[in-house]
């Protein structure tokens, strides 16, 4: 019984370090999907951030695979 009291206020003294970590990672993780998955503005040629993943566009991240290791990719054969 001891020892699950023990194990409980170390995962209580844990929980708000924790909680801080994965906010700290996931929301700007979430932020730079957010900006590579949106589209770009026509006028101004800059990235615009979908925030909703249902109207995520997967091509700006295609494109940028066959840019970096497609057959025709920048750091392929010359």
């Amino acid at each position: 019984m001891r020892d699950q009291k023990r194990n409980g206020f170390w995962i209580a003294l844990a929980a708000p370090g924790i909680i801080w970590l994965v906010l700290l990672f996931i929301v700007p993780f979430y932020a730079v999907l957010a900006i590579a998955m949106g589209k770009l503005d026509q006028l101004f040629e800059s990235p615009v951030a979908v925030w909703n993943p249902l109207q995520w566009s997967s091509s700006n991240v295609i494109d940028v695979a066959r840019d970096l290791v497609g057959s025709a990719s920048f750091a392929g054969r010359s």
